[in-house]
């Protein structure tokens, strides 16, 4: 399995990919459209695995539907951001999605780089309070690690998260996340290569979103990218 991220990166740990995969499907809990709200509460099914855990569900503007938490594991010290991916229920998400309008991209304008439009746009409406909430777990826990893990749509939100966070001071573990869809073109996928932690991408061979929006659109992928073909999750 290590031989598949050594070209890049060599301390990729399945352990730690389980576990991530686990926290970012309770991102989908904080949902009103599917179900009552039980991150705030930590009593989702999958909550149960993770005792003691203090959380805050987020969620983005009404142009958008993005959401996900930020939460505090005592067990591991690290204040955990959550993105979930796309709710079918909106259509928000889904034209979100579906837009391949390309727009620049402040941190690395020098090369004209560019993402996204939809998902930069959907990061955008969650990064005041995300902020926010971050900066609140941390004046409650300044010693915490912080880790950003979000699956397809959330993914990419977990990416941008990532960057912006980084530009913004803070020091944060390479996210792992869940089929990631492309998020920018090669600019700015040299320059998140070149300045960021590295994002590990845990993809299937079977999964469409990683091959959207297309290389022939001018998208590409950042590092790392590991196949889920090789992990077995018992969730």
């Amino acid at each position: 399995l290590l031989s598949l991220a050594a070209a890049y990166k060599n301390d990729f740990d399945v352990e730690q990919a389980k576990r991530y995969v686990a926290l970012s499907g309770i991102a989908y809990c904080g949902d009103p459209l599917i179900s009552s709200n039980n991150v705030d509460t930590w009593t989702c099914k999958a909550c149960k695995k993770f005792p003691g855990v203090n959380a805050t569900a987020f969620k983005g503007s009404l142009a958008t539907d993005a959401l996900g938490y930020v939460a505090y594991d005592p067990s591991e010290n690290e204040i955990v951001i959550a993105f979930a991916g796309t709710d079918p229920k909106s259509i928000r998400n889904w034209i979100d999605d579906l837009s391949t309008l390309k727009t620049d991209y402040p941190y690395c304008s020098s090369t004209n780089c560019q993402v996204h439009k939809g998902f930069y746009r959907s990061y955008q409406s969650t990064d005041a309070v995300v902020k926010s909430l971050l900066e609140s777990y941390l004046s409650s826990h300044p010693g915490a690690s912080i880790a950003i893990t979000g699956h397809s749509l959330g993914a990419a939100l977990a990416a941008h998260a990532l960057a912006e966070l980084t530009q913004a001071g803070y020091k944060i573990k390479a996210p792992y996340t869940y089929g990631m869809p492309r998020v920018g073109d090669e600019a700015f996928e040299m320059w998140y290569k070149s300045t960021l932690s590295g994002t590990y991408r845990v993809t299937h061979h079977k999964d469409p979103v990683p091959h959207v929006p297309t290389k022939s659109m001018g998208f590409h992928h950042m590092p790392y990218e590991v196949s889920a073909c090789m992990l077995i999750f018992d969730l």
